[in-house]
């Protein structure tokens, strides 16, 4: 152990002298204001006084640097001593150290909370080989709002024809697979994958192989490829299930591979991924059908814009080749990366800039609360300056007592963003891409040091300053000069600055707040009170087609039905704001155009437990069976885009259904519409089959009762339990907690920037506070002796008011064009409120002015309060 001694002795050696450097520099202080003293008595006038002083003790000093410079290690001598004596002032004001660190914590944390996030979603490259190659191509009908899914036809015309990709794989999303066999029954989100799949996005099975070309064929053994996260938690991450046969959905696969965790396409939802199987007898007539992902890698020589122009080419061909299904249709190329966060790019890259906002007033505040300390302390600097200090030395030791505010801050800061993430990621909005990659990472701790050295830099430059410009000679002189009015006007600025940068926040949490407001208040065309909803995913087999999965759902809706406190029950393949939609095109009859609707197929109490009413006709009934003429339900924005000023019941329409072929079928009724996207878009034009006449195996029981909705929900499980034992339940929600699963992106973007905007809020009251009691207290002999002359001690508090306000009012005309640019850079945020809402502006300087009050009136009692004959005294 004796390098340990040695180690120790080393960091003694250095440790103790500056020390002791740091209690002399007290010591020749006190002496030096003792000789001052002296030399007054002895007669000599103040300048003479102080001269003689810095020349007796002026030598001590020179001879004391010189010693420093001498010894071994003498830099980190000083920045020891310079630490050491830094840490020792901030231990003497325990009230300043706690407030800088705080500040300096909630600007760091902040600003790495929400860059964690915006890194793991927005800036972290896909985990896959030369990740820029990989594109996503969709389709757009002529037609059509938005982009749409491709066909399994149009992707084999696509893959055939291209030049521009190394190959393009095909992706059906939308698989539910029922795992029984291992424990209790579960439903589990599987996707379809061309046996290419892996090939295009460069990945390899961390465990067994990927898909074989054969295994895609009609009749090929079933085989499926287990998510890391399946695999852990439901077989112990064991090795050896490469091989064995699991049971899903009744049917025996085997599991031939074990995915990465890094692999989590189309989403981290999907736990499965099984061969996706093209039928070449489905292909022409299911090709109105949109349902499949396509994914492509260009070639090392091919960009985006040349693939684009060669996938126009060849849907100008496909439209001349199948003008039934593919008029004015084009493919869309879109990087993968892009297309994966285009929906959360706005909210995050404002939260981002609202960060940045609160970040910036973070350090204004702190270097107004540095700036009153240095001025405090003018008259050491002098001292010290006088003593043989070079005004380098004095900067540096003014920088160096930020430091430990800046380590304690960012520790403080960092702590609270990992805890922030902790509670965040769990439950972020179901939209937001790539949770499971937010974390305090590499590039983010570098991120929090950056941003920690400029909040440093930025503060500590008026401090610095202030050491630099001392004077020698201005030890007696120095409490005059910390009443300059230059340093009242440095504090007013940076208070107008941090009030210039607290508007643009809060006018955007006004707006939000105001946003969100009008998105509740949107009538959804549905009623939610009482509904409690639960999906289910029913597996075909040999023996359980079409036909027996409606009588099914016949028989559960009439058990439910049956159950006390339930007024109806009915059942839906797509639930409305679920985020799941299916477009086909139709050809009506006397409509020259083919119209994309969504389609949803729906049981007879289907709108009666969802409260959506009927305008016109009639909606199903069991008489709707397969065998029975085909008829279906509009809304009636159809009715109305279709036949203005016509009755839609009695018309008719053709659409390719799949395993069916295109015939005519007849509108039977309409209904009212519904927002079955988002509570934000436009209704989309909708209609709606029988679920006899059109049978999904994904569906949503629907149940409304006359008592709490959750009230009846063990109810409902063991009649799904009764009638099949196998089934599994999930997503168990009443339909307000839908509701507010929708808008959950921007109830969080409400939140968060109106967390930013209180924290900036709170921050620019202390420094209003500060600069208005630092104001009171230069003054406070003035408003004694105005006091005592006559003066109402109102007047003294409407001056001090006053004087906050204004301040208040400049920051607030300085900020005015950052809240214009701020809230209309996030238009596309906002619903039902202008960019520049008079009402948010008006919010927001109100508030503001609120605040401005409350921090300029305690200073301003407090001036009020003064005892007029202790000011008369010290006069």
């Amino acid at each position: 152990m004796h390098w340990l001694a040695r180690l120790l002795a080393l960091l003694r050696s250095w440790f103790r002298p500056a020390l002791l450097d740091a209690e002399l520099s007290e010591e020749l202080r006190l002496h030096l204001d003792r000789q001052i003293q002296m030399n007054l008595s002895a007669g000599m006038s103040a300048a003479e006084a102080r001269r003689s002083a810095h020349l007796a003790l002026g030598s001590i000093e020179a001879i004391r640097e010189e010693s420093r410079r001498a010894r071994p290690g003498a830099l980190v001598h000083e920045a020891a001593r310079d630490v050491v004596f830094g840490a020792r002032l901030l231990r003497r004001a325990p009230g300043f150290a706690v407030t800088g660190a705080m500040i300096v914590a909630l600007g760091v944390g902040a600003a790495t909370t929400i860059f964690s996030i915006v890194y793991g979603v927005m800036l972290r490259p896909l985990p896959f080989p030369e990740p820029d190659r990989l594109v996503a191509i969709w389709t757009r009908p002529g037609n059509s709002p938005q982009r749409v899914r491709v066909h399994p036809a149009d992707y084999l015309g696509w893959r055939t024809s291209s030049t521009s990709f190394e190959d393009i794989a095909l992706v059906f999303p939308s698989q539910n697979l029922n795992l029984t066999g291992w424990g209790e029954p579960e439903r589990l989100f599987a996707a379809g994958l061309s046996a290419n799949t892996f090939d295009v996005f460069g990945v390899r099975p961390a465990l067994g192989r990927a898909f074989r070309e054969d295994e895609d064929d009609i009749g090929a053994p079933l085989v499926v490829i287990l998510s890391d996260g399946l695999w852990r938690r439901r077989f112990g991450a064991d090795p050896s299930i490469v091989g064995r046969t699991v049971t899903l959905s009744g049917a025996p696969f085997e599991v031939v591979g074990v995915m990465g965790p890094e692999f989590q396409y189309p989403g981290r939802e999907h736990q499965l991924w099984v061969p996706l199987t093209i039928d070449p007898r489905l292909l022409a007539r299911q090709r109105a059908s949109r349902d499949h992902l396509a994914v492509g890698r260009l070639k090392t020589n091919a960009s985006i814009a040349r693939a684009q122009r060669e996938m126009d080419v060849i849907a100008r061909r496909l439209e001349t080749e199948h003008p039934a299904t593919n008029r004015a249709v084009r493919a869309e190329v879109l990087p993968l990366f892009e297309e994966s966060v285009e929906g959360v790019r706005p909210v995050l890259y404002g939260l981002l800039a609202a960060v940045g906002c609160l970040l910036l007033i973070a350090c204004l505040n702190l270097a107004g609360l540095l700036g009153a300390r240095a001025a405090g302390r003018a008259r050491e600097f002098s001292v010290r300056l006088a003593l043989g200090a070079s005004r380098g030395r004095l900067t540096v030791q003014a920088l160096a007592e930020v430091a430990p505010i800046l380590v304690v801050g960012g520790l403080v800061g960092l702590a609270a963003a990992r805890l922030a993430l902790s509670v965040f990621v769990p439950v972020a909005p179901v939209a937001l891409p790539r949770v499971d990659e937010i974390e305090i990472s590499g590039a983010v701790l570098a991120f929090s040091i950056t941003s920690l050295m400029v909040t440093g830099l930025v503060t500590a430059f008026v401090p610095a300053v202030k050491a630099w410009r001392t004077s020698a000679g201005a030890a007696g002189a120095a409490r005059a000069a910390t009443t300059a009015p230059d340093q009242l006007r440095m504090r007013s600025v940076l208070v107008i600055a941090q009030v210039a940068l607290t508007l643009p926040l809060l006018v955007a949490s006004a707006a939000l707040v105001r946003s969100f407001s009008a998105l509740m208040a949107v009538d959804p065309g549905f009623r939610t009170e009482n509904v409690l909803t639960m999906h289910m995913a029913i597996a075909r087999s040999r023996d359980r087609g079409d036909e027996q999965i409606a009588a099914f759902y016949t028989r559960l809706v009439d058990r439910v039905a049956a159950i006390p406190g339930v007024v109806s029950a009915g059942m839906v393949n797509r639930l409305p704001l679920s985020g799941n939609n299916q477009y086909l095109a139709f050809q009506f009859e006397g409509v020259a155009d083919e119209v994309t609707l969504q389609s949803r197929s729906v049981t007879p109490d289907y709108f009666r437990s969802m409260g959506i009413p009927l305008r016109e006709g009639r909606v199903f009934t069991e008489r709707d069976t397969a065998k029975a003429p085909p008829v279906a339900v509009i809304d009636q924005g159809t009715a109305r885009a279709l036949w203005p000023g016509e009755r839609a019941i009695g018309k008719r329409y053709r659409v390719a259904l799949p395993g069916q072929p295109p015939t005519w079928s007849t509108i039977v009724g309409v209904v009212g519409a519904v927002r079955h996207g988002a509570l934000e878009a436009d209704r989309d034009q909708q209609i709606y089959f029988g679920h006899h006449q059109f049978t999904d195996g994904r569906t949503a029981l629907v149940v409304r009762s006359s008592v709490d909705a959750r009230g009846v929900a063990p109810a409902v499980l063991q009649a799904i339990r009764d009638l099949d034992p196998n089934q599994p339940v999930y997503d168990v929600r009443t339909m307000d907690d839908v509701l507010a699963r929708s808008s959950a992106q921007s109830w969080l973007g409400m939140v968060l920037v109106t967390a930013f905007a209180a924290s900036a809020l709170l921050l620019a009251g202390v420094g209003l506070y500060g600069a208005v009691a630092y104001g009171v207290a230069q003054r406070m002999r003035e408003f004694g002796i105005r006091l005592a002359l006559g003066a109402a001690r109102s007047d003294v508090v409407r001056q001090v008011v006053n004087r906050g306000l204004l301040l208040a009012v400049l920051g607030s005309a300085v900020g005015l064009g950052g809240a214009v640019a701020l809230t209309v850079a996030m238009k596309s945020l906002l619903f039902g409120v202008e960019p520049v809402d008079p009402l948010s502006f008006g919010a927001a300087v109100v508030i503001l002015l609120g605040a401005a009050f409350a921090a300029s009136f305690f200073p301003a009692r407090q001036a009020a309060l003064t005892n007029p004959s202790v000011s008369l005294r010290a006069e």
